[in-house]
């Protein structure tokens, strides 16, 4: 008997692991705190006395992060304290309605500016119930966040309260935004769960935040479910009891602590909505207006940026800016629409991202004729063999890992676009009969080789030009010439005379007949235009060919 009193008091060896790795990591996390505290404050001061545009962007920028930084930091103490089952309340009475109404007005200004109507709907002016301000400004800023990140322009998030018997409180949070699949429903609860579908939602996840709205819920004796199908929005529902007889005496804090808490919850939801007001005005910033490539074929190299996190494609645009032309797109999806609309010297994408991943985008770039030549660099936060793989058999040209060197970053897109270059002084050797090794994909040789086909087969007609060659392959005048730029660094015009003149050449080599006749067969309507040409091309004039 005593044996198994002494087994069932005994703690486990996997009990003492975690127990030991809870303490590690809310040590770990309080290290943190102060360099970041110290961070923030410099960042702070030398951000309110920055006049320039471009080093406040910067310092926005990175106040952001650290600032956020900073609240995943919390996070992460708050999950320890619940690993070691240390997490407290210190709750005092507190008006609802009136602790409600300040988190609502925190985002008030966001969801006007977002088309969203946010509403706070009660049937009381006032109920007053026990409840830790400072955990409950992070459950109702995480519901708000996550109903305002989810719901369209148009929609409409509403927030309600109403009493559940003489015992309880509900609060409801509610949005029109896109739902969740049934069958996930049970998880989203779960630390570190996100959305597998649609991917839509995988962006914003849901991370530690709903994990700790639950544990801080559960907490205050209360529960919390979610009501949601797919198309037709989602809602929360939260239960707290109003007495205070569910809570310990050691859970009830006397005021002036509790003031101070109050305090520190207006601070909370102040801080939530500042920090998402400053992701959506990077995120509403003018869109890149597509460079015409037609226009300025010798101009800067163009990159087409691939991010879905905003912070990230900030700065990785104030990075590329200096050098290179950048057109920048949130996801998969726009980053293939826009590729194959302008196309782009190289892309820079990342691979976890909403819509289409930068592995699905490689995918379908290198298998289309027109996007097929574009060297594509992916960004990665992962250095598993396995995803490096995967995107080098997608077809990507080279692979770097996040966090990354930014001369790295530099010197690989540098490399890759003179590698492009010298791809097209061979080209143009070779159409100049200086033959030299061309290294070019299978689809890309086939739709050279189609094109001199199709010169050749009208060759002696003046007329054909850019127009029937476009006609002929089947393919838009503008994606022709893109493509045509892309891989020679010629106007599809030029190309088509580049061929004609390297015709030229054999014939009169072969002795085919006097440069008039010459001139005929390859299409050109003027001797003395052939002439000139000819002499441009290779230094030479063509009657040096003639027999004397």
């Amino acid at each position: 008997m005593r044996g198994q009193t002494e087994e069932t008091n005994s703690t486990s060896p996997s009990d003492e692991i975690l127990e030991t790795e809870s303490r590690l990591l809310a040590g770990i996390s309080h290290e943190f705190r102060t360099p970041l505290t110290l961070l923030i404050t410099a960042l702070e001061e030398m951000h309110s006395t920055c006049n320039g545009n471009g080093p406040k962007r910067k310092l926005s920028l990175m106040l952001r992060n650290a600032q956020r930084l900073f609240f995943i930091i919390k996070q992460v103490l708050a999950l320890s304290e619940i690993g070691r089952k240390e997490l407290s309340l210190k709750t005092d009475l507190h008006d609802l309605i009136t602790f409600l109404k300040g988190v609502i007005a925190s985002f008030a200004v966001l969801a006007e500016e977002n088309e969203i109507e946010l509403i706070l709907d009660t049937e009381k002016k006032n109920i007053i119930l026990y409840f830790d301000p400072e955990k409950m400004a992070e459950v109702m800023c995480n519901l708000v966040m996550n109903a305002l990140k989810y719901t369209p322009a148009g929609g409409q998030v509403k927030v309600s309260v109403h009493r559940s018997a003489p015992d309880a409180v509900v609060i409801s949070v509610c949005d029109t935004g896109p739902g969740i699949p049934p069958a996930q429903l049970e998880s989203i609860f779960d630390c570190y769960y996100h959305l597998s579908k649609p991917f839509e939602l995988q962006k914003k996840g849901f991370g530690i935040g709903l994990y700790l709205v639950k544990e801080y819920i559960t907490l205050h004796r209360g529960t919390i479910h979610v009501n949601s199908s797919e198309a037709e929005g989602t809602e929360f529902v939260i239960r707290l009891p109003i007495e205070k007889e569910s809570l310990l005496p050691g859970e009830i804090e006397t005021p002036p602590g509790s003031a101070s808490r109050e305090k520190a919850g207006s601070e909370i939801s102040a801080h939530h909505a500042f920090m998402m007001q400053l992701e959506k005005e990077e995120a509403r910033r003018p869109g890149d207006e597509l460079p015409d490539i037609a226009t300025n074929p010798r101009g800067r190299n163009i990159v087409l940026l691939v991010e879905d996190n905003v912070d990230m494609r900030t700065f990785i645009r104030i990075l590329l800016e200096k050098y290179y032309i950048v057109v920048a797109v949130e996801n998969g999806r726009e980053g293939i629409d826009t590729a194959k609309k302008m196309i782009p010297d190289i892309i820079v994408s990342d691979i976890i991202m909403p819509v289409v991943d930068g592995i699905e985008l490689c995918r379908v770039l290198k298998k289309d004729i027109d996007t097929s030549h574009i060297p594509i660099i992916l960004l990665t936060a992962s250095a598993a063999d396995s995803e490096i793989i995967l995107g080098l058999q997608a077809g990507a040209d080279d692979y770097i890992i996040k966090p990354f060197n930014v001369e790295v970053l530099l010197a690989r897109i540098k490399n890759l676009v003179n590698l492009r270059r010298q791809l097209h002084e061979k080209l143009e050797r070779r159409m100049r009969f200086q033959p030299e090794e061309i290294s070019l994909s299978e689809l890309e040789t086939l739709f050279l080789d189609k094109i001199q086909s199709l010169i050749e087969k009208n060759l002696s007609d003046p007329g054909f030009g850019v127009d029937q060659l476009a006609t002929a392959l089947d393919i838009s005048r503008p994606t022709l010439y893109r493509k045509i730029f892309a891989l020679t660094g010629q106007a599809p015009q030029k190309f088509i005379q580049s061929y004609r003149l390297k015709r030229s050449f054999e014939l009169l080599k072969s002795q085919y007949g006097n440069v008039t006749e010459v001139a005929y067969k390859v299409g050109f309507s003027s001797s003395a235009y052939f002439t000139k040409c000819f002499k441009e091309t290779f230094h030479r004039l063509p009657s040096d060919f003639q027999p004397f």
